[in-house]
């Protein structure tokens, strides 16, 4: 039987307005012990930790001279892990779940993922990687273009060589990766206003020399201007939740009108068909007297993608995504109509 312990590190969590108490509560549901490298921090950060269960608490300063690309982040990431091979690295069924303080598990996933870390300790992998939704500017959009890693290790055995390396977001050292379709909610571009300008002003120095902050700051504001997003309406972690609502948006959507679904296929649709307001097309006449608007194909032909465009990709806009599953882009197709699937 497995054993999970969850690390992760955090400074200044509260100042940059992170949802490190959120991320590390999701750990401890998860994990029998969670360790954290908290850092140098100028707010409550520490006495914020100290209230929650579970936790062992690694006191460090930061050495800002490994601030450029990030190194400092894969430092204190190793810093944690190392303390906690330490203590459990000897036990061959010890395996570390890794947050950072911006991302989450769904309680949903919870028994997946512990399936899925006893599957891979019984086939010999290493290392789990997890799919992502990266949360934009909002609780309720996702982005999708080719920056954005579609997917990352946040799972590793302990009794291993294996160590976080550059900016910390993934892992090196690993011989054989088993890929979950679990997911990590990461919400590290919402937060609030002015936290979220101070954080995104601060991390570029953790990356770049200070005499050329000024050229990254306008590269980013163009990449952000790019950024490629796609609706959510699905569930949040309920961790989330009152986050959510302080930041002044709502976690569900409500539905306002009617939606048409034409499809070949009857078995994927019946979660869906059992609303009130959405209703099966069975015919081609039907399907032409219907609004774009109102009108979701689930598996359209040739004909019906170049009449009724839907602009839902098969997977995220990086070469080494994995397709998503049918069910999830399901409810893309849903998201992009404002529908909630929950």
């Amino acid at each position: 039987m497995s054993k999970l312990f969850g690390f992760t590190f955090i400074r200044n969590g509260i100042k940059y307005d992170y949802s490190f108490v959120e991320a590390i509560t999701c750990l401890t549901e998860l994990c029998e012990e969670v360790f954290v490298a908290v850092g140098d921090s100028e707010d409550q950060t520490l006495d914020w930790l100290k209230k929650i269960p579970k936790v062992k608490i690694y006191e460090t300063k930061w050495d800002m001279s490994l601030r450029q690309g990030g190194l400092i982040l894969s430092q204190q990431t190793n810093l944690i892990l190392d303390e906690l091979k330490k203590v459990h690295g000897h036990d061959e069924e010890a395996w570390g779940v890794y947050l950072q303080c911006d991302e989450i598990f769904h309680e949903n996933e919870y028994q997946m993922i512990k399936k899925d870390i006893s599957s891979a300790q019984k086939m010999g992998a290493d290392v789990i990687s997890f799919r992502y939704l990266h949360f934009w500017q909002s609780h309720h959009q996702i982005a999708i273009n080719k920056k954005w890693y579609p997917h990352e290790i946040r799972a590793v055995k302990l009794k291993t060589n294996i160590s976080s390396w550059g900016d910390a977001q993934g892992f090196k050292d690993y011989t054989k990766v088993f890929e979950s379709e679990a997911t990590v909610f990461h919400y590290g571009h919402v937060r609030s206003a002015e936290s979220y300008i101070e954080k995104k002003r601060d991390i570029l120095t953790l990356y770049h020399q200070d005499s050329a902050l000024k050229k990254y700051k306008k590269k980013e504001k163009r990449f952000d201007a790019k950024t490629k997003c796609l609706n959510f309406w699905g569930s949040h972690p309920k961790l989330m939740h009152e986050r959510i609502v302080r930041l002044g948006e709502k976690i569900y959507n409500q539905e306002k009108k009617d939606l048409y679904v034409f499809s070949n296929q009857v078995t994927a649709m019946p979660i869906f068909l059992s609303r009130h307001n959405v209703h099966k097309l069975n015919n081609f006449i039907q399907l032409l007297k219907t609004s774009i608007d109102d009108l979701l194909i689930i598996h359209p032909n040739v004909f019906q993608k170049y009449f009724f465009k839907q602009n839902v990709p098969t997977k995220m806009c990086s070469k080494k995504a994995r397709l998503w599953s049918e069910e999830f882009r399901l409810k893309l197709l849903l998201w992009q109509k404002g529908f909630d699937t929950d």
